[in-house]
């Protein structure tokens, strides 16, 4: 174990964790004040103001019941300790006493939390979207590299495990909560002190007991038994689907080679503009909302029975006429329960506060932090052409950030504009590491790549992936319907339903996907739920029914998956039919395209593929050399990351070595 530690060993000590989180708070307080501001800026001035207003008097709350009760106590003792038959307080006191006590709890009490429900959601709405989309537009800028680095992921993990939408709240919260606690303990000590002891009765703690019991017994049935929730809004569904493409590293390769940060951005931030303070709603919060609104009498009952121990204790010494036995002692010792109480909770969390910098932290240094792939300056293409794209290495070598096994070792060689180029070897060689550095998915170790003559760091990394095509073999699905899957080749052409279908048909996946229940519009994958709970639902009932239908996943053959993600190649190919709507790409990478396609399809597509020579460059790694080598300009053969041969394919057989030995092979069998 690997353990950084601080130069003197005073941490060490019991107690002393404290003053280390006291320092980190100290060090990094430009952090808290910078989320602080933030915070004011986008949950507005106003509602801040009457956010800390509502909670400094809730906090108050305890003192100013503690007051009420302690004058109804002296009330009491008044009313014993005066001479027999001689009345000092009557009735007038004591309905000012209890009518005070009342309306304090109805009134005011009530109405403040009221106010503070309706102040809080929307000022937790404004933080929470606000950073929630701060981290969602660091993480879908970051680079692979950076982006699975151990720090940055250590960083991530400081902020939430899984990027949860209370973050920023939370943190805020917790500013908040405790000179709250502060506050709520000075105000009950202030009035505690002035209170005179007396002599308790022991009974009076069953009038005090009902209450809670009552709590309980009115919420008891708060969960529902058997729920499920399925979203049905289309933009709360839409910001999801965006969200969760940032968060899967399953698919973030995908996303960066498709050149989807910036869409997924912009997708993500027009759906919660349009969602307004809907976005975080969750459906078990407005649950309890909906039943909250259902039991004000329920609340309203829970008050008065919080009240009555006191009030009918104090009519019975009243009404009786002589002296019975005084609480002051059980309520004086109950507040002094609480103030313990809340000062073990206050001293957790101001713990909690000052170890919060480092969350803080971790969030602006995530928004802040830089790519370790840098981006260029220059958009690509320079100049508009149609002889697609030229490619150099010169002695490259490449390793997988923290490996140490050599990728790639001196690599050279050149692929002119529209050539169509077959990279051939056996697994392991470097054939797929070679066509991730032309999306710059990572940068070399050693040596240099051109791009049209220009230094591949030199162009803009986005405009570089928009002028390719890439069709990888670990091939990934968008959890969206089947037309965005392949409409996301070109997203300019979202929602060009005609392009979308041509390029379905191309493929050869037209047919199977009008014979999905809702074509186009079929999802590949089940929305999972919001909320569920079926532990009780009845064996094949109707929401155990309604759920497999809702979760059913698009049953495709290997074969189908493939050519979804040819049908997405090619609306980066295939023409548009007005000029404008045609994609601007020079560089078409197919990795296996054909693995999972019958001889037949993998024939057609081949080629359709092969027709795009001359007019853009061609890449294609394969193991099966029948339908392309002969075609081919030049060709790879690699070995051990190296280029072992290359040239054309006659030159190639004529040269005798590995390259015509796995031909040969491959064609013994069709002898």
């Amino acid at each position: 174990m690997i353990e950084e530690v601080s130069s003197t060993k005073l941490h060490t000590l019991p107690g002393m964790s404290v003053f280390d989180h006291l320092d980190g708070f100290r060090k990094d307080w430009h952090y808290m004040s910078r989320f602080l501001g933030d915070c004011v800026e986008r949950g507005g001035v106003f509602l801040i103001v009457l956010w800390i207003l509502s909670r400094m008097i809730i906090a108050s709350s305890p003192a100013v019941s503690l007051y009420l009760n302690a004058q109804l106590m002296n009330f009491i003792e008044t009313l014993i300790r005066q001479e027999q038959g001689v009345q000092t307080v009557g009735y007038p006191e004591f309905y000012r006493i209890s009518g005070s006590m009342i309306i304090w709890r109805l009134m005011l009490d009530r109405i403040v939390m009221i106010a503070n429900r309706q102040v809080e959601e929307p000022l937790q709405n404004r933080v929470n979207s606000f950073f929630e989309e701060k981290l969602l537009q660091a993480k879908a800028r970051l680079d692979l590299p950076t982006l699975t680095d151990p720090i940055v992921e250590a960083r991530f993990g400081e902020i939430t495990p899984d990027m949860t939408r209370d973050q920023g709240w939370s943190i805020l919260l917790a500013f908040a909560v405790v000179p709250a606690s502060v506050l709520s303990i000075l105000s009950q000590v202030t009035v505690l002190y002035g209170l005179i002891r007396a002599e308790g009765g022991g009974w009076f703690a069953l009038f005090v007991a009902v209450n809670p019991i009552f709590e309980y017994t009115s919420w008891v049935d708060a969960d529902p038994r058997v729920v499920y929730v399925h979203l049905v809004d289309p933009i709360l569904t839409r910001m999801r689907e965006m969200k969760g493409y940032i968060e899967s590293s399953y698919i973030r390769r995908q996303l960066i080679t498709d050149g989807l940060q910036s869409f997924i951005q912009e997708e993500y931030h027009r759906a919660m503009e349009a969602l307004g303070s809907r976005w975080n709603q969750s459906p078990r919060n407005l649950y309890d909302n909906q039943r909250s609104q259902g039991r004000v009498f329920v609340s309203i009952a829970s008050t008065l029975v919080d009240e009555a121990p006191t009030i009918l204790f104090a009519f019975q010494s009243l009404h009786s006429g002589r002296p019975l036995p005084l609480a002051s002692l059980t309520l004086i010792s109950g507040t002094v329960s609480s103030i313990a109480w809340q000062l073990r909770r206050t001293a957790e969390q101001f713990q909690n506060v000052t170890s919060f910098h480092k969350n803080v932290k971790a969030l602006y240094d995530i928004m802040e932090w830089e790519n370790q792939i840098k981006d260029g300056e220059l958009s690509y293409p320079k100049h508009e052409s149609t002889g697609g794209m030229k490619i150099e290495f010169k002695s490259v070598t490449f390793r997988y950030p923290r490996e140490d096994e050599t990728v790639l070792s001196d690599l050279s060689f050149v692929i002119q504009p529209g050539q169509l180029c077959v990279i051939v070897g056996e697994n392991g060689c470097g054939k797929t590491s070679t066509v991730s550095l032309l999306g710059r998915l990572y940068d070399a170790t050693e040596g240099e790549i051109l791009i049209d003559d220009v230094p591949i760091q030199e162009w803009k990394g986005d405009d570089l992936r928009r002028a390719q095509a890439v069709l990888s073999q670990d091939f990934q699905c968008y959890s969206s319907t089947v037309g965005e899957n392949i409409g996301y080749g070109d997203v300019n052409q979202l929602g060009n339903r005609e392009r979308i279908r041509a390029c379905a048909e191309a493929a050869g996946a037209l047919s199977f996907i009008e014979k999905q229940p809702d074509g186009f519009d079929s999802k590949i994958y089940p929305q999972w739920p919001e909320w569920r709970a079926l532990g009780l639902a009845k064996p094949n009932g109707p929401i155990q029914k309604k759920v497999k239908e809702l979760e059913r996943t698009m049953e495709l053959s290997g074969g189908q998956w493939q050519r979804l993600a040819i049908a997405r190649a090619f609306m980066r190919i295939i023409p548009g039919a007005d000029e404008k709507d045609s994609p601007n790409t020079k560089l078409l990478c197919f990795d296996e395209p054909s693995s999972a396609l019958d001889p037949k399809a993998e024939f057609e597509l081949f080629e359709k593929l092969r027709a795009q020579k001359g007019k853009k460059t061609l890449i294609f790694i394969t193991h099966r050399f029948g339908h392309l080598t002969k075609h081919a300009d030049i060709i790879l053969y690699m070995r051990d990351g190296r280029v072992a041969e290359q040239g054309t394919h006659t030159e190639l057989m004529n040269l005798g070595g590995s390259y015509a030995q796995l031909y040969n092979v491959q064609a013994q069998a069709f002898q």
